[in-house]
Formats: structure tokens, C-alpha cells, sequence
């Protein structure tokens, strides 16, 4: 998929599975991003993410979540910055219940 803007443009692909395996629904993704999507936007950046969940069924109506994210976010253009302030990574993980009343 690629955004243009009148300045630049951004590219974006991705891939996406959904499975179910012993009972548990499994989606997976990742995406990756570079350039500059928006004229408002002040800088390129090249972003790859991944999101994991997982849900499993524990009873009628009530399901256990469990979920992950991964990003990696690099700036491409430095402007006077500093290498630690031109990228960032992000990790993060989720667990809950869900009850369908």
C-alpha cells in the first residue's frame, strides 16, 4: 500500500494469519512502514510491528486473552538529534478475561 502525499510518500506492507489450534484462536500480524505519511508529519521514520494474540475459551461465554506487541520505531532523518533520540522500541503484553453476557 503506498500513501502519497505531495511532498512524500510513505510505503506500507503487511501480513496477517488467523488460525485456531486445540480450541485456542490465534492472530498474528506484522507491518512495516517507511517514510513520511502526512504533510504534518515533521520526519521519515521506518516502523516494523508485530501483534501476537491468542484467545482461549475457559467456559461458556468466558474466554482467556492473552496478547503482545513489538514495535520498533526508527527515525530517519536526525536534524541536529542524537542517535538515542532518533528511535525507540516498544514491548508490550496483555492478559485478561473476557465474558460474553
Amino acid at each position: 500500500k503506498v500513501l502519497d502525499s505531495p511532498k512524500e510518500q510513505m510505503i506500507a506492507y503487511g501480513l496477517g494469519a488467523k488460525t485456531t489450534i486445540f480450541g485456542a484462536g490465534i492472530d498474528a500480524s506484522y507491518l512495516r512502514r517507511v517514510g513520511k505519511g502526512a504533510d504534518d508529519e515533521e520526519y521519515d521514520s521506518e516502523d516494523t510491528i508485530w501483534d501476537l494474540n491468542l484467545g482461549y475459551p475457559v467456559a461458556e461465554g468466558v474466554e482467556f486473552k492473552l496478547g503482545g506487541k513489538y514495535i520498533d520505531h526508527d527515525r530517519l532523518t536526525n536534524e541536529g538529534l542524537t542517535n538515542e533520540d532518533l528511535s525507540f522500541v516498544v514491548k508490550q503484553v496483555t492478559a485478561g478475561i473476557s465474558v460474553a453476557f
